[in-house]
């Protein structure tokens, strides 16, 4: 007996688990959702690394602004 063989029947006499999904099994995304999804989370991305610069560049001077109020 081959040592797989006795993977793949051990393998076999394992419980199937099945995913249960309200979408049929040949949904995929299109091409144009694809690039729109992949565009947005990229500017949002970038607009998330500009924004903590500014904060990192301005925080002395957003801590001296912040005491004197």
């Amino acid at each position: 007996v081959h040592p797989r063989a006795s993977i793949h029947v051990a393998l076999e006499r394992l419980p199937k688990f099945r995913l249960q999904s309200s979408l049929p099994l040949d949904y995929a995304m299109t091409h144009a959702t694809l690039y729109t999804l992949a565009n947005s989370l990229g500017i949002l991305a970038m607009l998330t690394v500009v924004g903590y610069h500014i904060v990192a560049v301005n925080a002395r001077h957003i801590a001296k602004n912040g005491e004197g109020k």
